[in-house]
């Protein structure tokens, strides 16, 4: 027996070698499989750049000690200004949303029927839209009745004498808490209405759905009653998303890290709803507070700001926490100041920004595993949806197909929980009038048509279908002799 050991010894070893190697392979296997659980876990930080795109007249300084708005006031406000943060985001990869007032367009349009000076200012406008958002920023709607020639609320005159709109002393009212009333999208005068207007308005020059909207002088409403109206206007059009927490009661604006950013109640964008499947919408507040303000604060508050979003969203090993974070900046094209007068666009608040977006770059960004993405407002509210949202939300996205001449595809996809068959509602291209230019809608995935309509119930109707346990499809719009794109 001693001998057979010993001749053997190799025999008896095999066992044990393919224990310790099964041994080693299930721990490499369970290691992986908890390194990866943990990647998977870990979450992301967007860096959200917002502005208020829109005139001033009330703060003469602003327009070179002038007490009236001309053509070059509003070439400077909301064109050379605007200009000069995308380029300035654009090199380091970043994108602004621009919260635009399209109201005040037509106080270019009503102009240019008064004089020639005016004449291809409203064009110019457009054109700067239409710039950006090619580049990759976002407009998005910011309503402002008060700065509107076609509205009852609007405060101001038309000067021949200066050839300029001078400020009448009417009070400042917008949208809800001058209107106070839903209303329907053709009327003009109501919250539903007014917004409806502000996006058909974005959007049609830049075929990109947006779904962030802050109201003018933060006038969301006072009441659970206005707020309501207005958060029941955000889905009427679409808007899933609002940035007026607390200062639409007359509050300080922005909120603290980790209390800026939640599904909100239906009566109140101050008050988080008591679950992720019954709210009112998604408040995004500017951050912190103070919050990040590109007119007004130094390079150090600035940084500082973000490095304290950071700290406040990552463990103590430097790993983004699991969620979606927003870190959201705040302030107005308009007021940004050069180093030289009113219309100077280089030193002075915009330098600032270009450091202060270097920094961030270059610490958060462009390492090797990136703590913070850049991101304009609508993507990242699509990703908060995805994650946190209970209740299927249905998306069109921005991608457009044109098939035929009278044809357009467009992908969609479901966002938040989506388990079976769930009834979920979804819109054509706000650009259309539904019921004057759109003939038919169908929504179809690879292997059968979910749903289709050729009759509509207003002209941005609510198209409800099954979602029979897909997530993405594609809406294909159909249109009547006539239509154009």
């Amino acid at each position: 027996m001693k001998r057979f050991f010993s001749k053997h010894r190799l025999f008896w070893l095999i066992p044990v070698i393919i224990v310790v190697i099964a041994g080693y392979l299930v721990f490499h296997v369970a290691q992986t499989k908890t390194m990866a659980a943990a990647e998977d876990e870990e979450g992301v930080i967007y860096y959200i750049l917002t502005e208020d795109n829109e005139i001033t007249i009330r703060y003469p300084q602003r327009l070179g000690g002038a007490t009236y708005l001309s053509r070059r006031g509003f070439e400077v406000l909301m064109i050379e200004k605007v200009d000069a943060l995308n380029d300035i985001a654009e090199k380091y990869g970043a994108y602004w949303t621009h919260l635009t007032a399209t109201g005040v367009w037509y106080l270019a349009e009503a102009a240019a029927e008064k004089s020639p000076y005016w004449e291809g200012l409203y064009d110019d406008l457009v054109e700067q839209v239409r710039r950006g958002s090619a580049a990759g920023h976002e407009y998005a709607p910011h309503p402002h009745a008060y700065w509107d020639p076609r509205s009852s609320l609007n405060t101001l005159d038309w000067d021949q004498s200066r050839l300029a709109w001078v400020d009448n002393g009417g009070e400042y009212l917008s949208w809800t808490a001058g209107f106070q009333k839903l209303g329907t999208y053709t009327d003009l005068e109501s919250a539903a209405g007014y917004l409806y207007d502000h996006k058909r308005e974005l959007m049609r020059l830049t075929r990109r759905e947006t779904l962030i909207e802050r109201t003018g002088s933060w006038q969301f409403g006072h009441t659970p009653e206005l707020m309501e109206i207005s958060i029941q206007a955000l889905w009427m059009n679409g808007i899933l998303a609002n940035s007026d927490h607390a200062a639409n009661l007359g509050g300080a604006a922005g909120a603290p890290y980790g209390q800026a950013l939640y599904f909100t109640a239906k009566n109140s964008i101050n008050v988080p709803a008591n679950s992720a499947k019954d709210y009112g919408t998604l408040e995004m507040a500017p951050t912190p507070k103070p919050m990040i303000q590109w007119e007004t604060s130094t390079l150090q508050q600035l940084n500082s700001r973000v490095d304290e979003g950071v700290k406040a969203f990552t463990d103590n090993k430097g790993r983004v926490k699991p969620g979606v974070h927003f870190i959201v900046g705040f302030g107005h094209a308009k007021n940004m100041m050069g180093s030289g007068d009113w219309q100077s666009t280089r030193g002075g608040a915009f330098a600032i920004l270009d450091q202060h977006l270097a920094y961030v770059t270059e610490k958060y960004v462009n390492i090797e595993k990136p703590v913070i993405r850049y991101a304009t407002a609508s993507d990242a509210i699509k990703h908060y949806y995805d994650y946190y949202s209970e209740r299927a939300i249905a998306m069109r996205e921005d991608t457009e197909t044109q098939v035929s001449e009278s044809v357009y595809e467009y992908p969609f996809r479901i966002l938040g929980r989506v388990e079976g068959n769930q009834s979920v509602s979804i819109k054509p291209p706000i650009w259309w009038d539904a019921q004057a230019e759109i003939a038919g809608v169908q929504l179809l995935t690879e292997d059968k048509v979910l749903a289709e309509f050729t009759t509509f119930d207003s002209v941005y109707p609510d198209l409800h279908f099954e979602t029979q346990g897909v997530k993405q499809g594609v809406m294909r719009v159909t249109l009547k002799p006539g239509a154009t794109r």
